[in-house]
């Protein structure tokens, strides 16, 4: 299509939305149809992208004491999944996982929290370093983001929560896709944490 014929399209456009909701089927002569019909897929496609969703919808950056650099915004993609952007860490933790926090844990330092696979999926600690890296979490069988009511990077040698962000309660997640892997929460073995609550197996 044209420059011209878009611009005539795109005029086209401009004046339906100056005429009246019901009056619009009336204005759409056959060559108007014409000239919108090349263009109405990237249309669309350029409405429904500025829509949000609910992956565009941030909990927030983490909080609390941001020990060993730790940055990063954290999202819901769906209730078995969270993505962390711009995720920066210096990897000096010993022995730090990411922890789902379960609703009822008494303050967001508490001990009584779910250690979570890596987003390679599998439960060895952090060990690295990451600059600013996009990575996604996937929770556990038979946990949800519904059951948490945080998620923080945690290190289990000292009990130290070095950030978190808060998951509300009334919060609409849809559901996660059919084909997302089936892990197991991990079990580090601390037992200064564990004599507190420490980690718990959630299976």
């Amino acid at each position: 299509m044209s420059s011209k014929a878009n611009g005539k399209a795109i005029t086209v456009l401009r004046n339906l939305r100056k005429i009246p909701r019901k009056e619009r089927s009336s204005t759409m002569s056959p060559a108007n149809t014409k000239l919108l019909k090349p263009i109405l897929p990237t249309f669309l496609l350029l409405v429904f992208s500025s829509v949000p969703t609910l992956s565009q919808i941030s909990l927030g950056r983490f909080q609390g004491d941001l020990a060993h650099g730790l940055q990063g915004e954290v999202q819901i993609l769906n209730d078995k999944q969270i993505r962390i952007r711009g995720f920066s860490y210096d990897g000096q933790g010993p022995a730090v996982w990411f922890m789902g926090m379960k609703n009822g844990t008494q303050g967001v330092y508490s001990a009584d929290g779910i250690a979570l696979p890596n987003h390679f999926g599998n439960c060895r600690n952090l060990q690295r370093a990451y600059r600013n890296d996009d990575i996604t979490i996937t929770l556990p069988r038979r946990l949800r983001v519904y059951d948490l009511e945080a998620f923080s990077v945690y290190c289990f040698q000292y009990c130290h929560n070095f950030g978190y962000v808060k998951i509300p309660r009334d919060i609409r997640i849809p559901p996660a896709p059919s084909n997302i892997p089936r892990l197991y929460a991990c079990s580090p073995r601390y037992p200064r944490c564990s004599r507190y609550g420490g980690c718990h197996v959630f299976d």
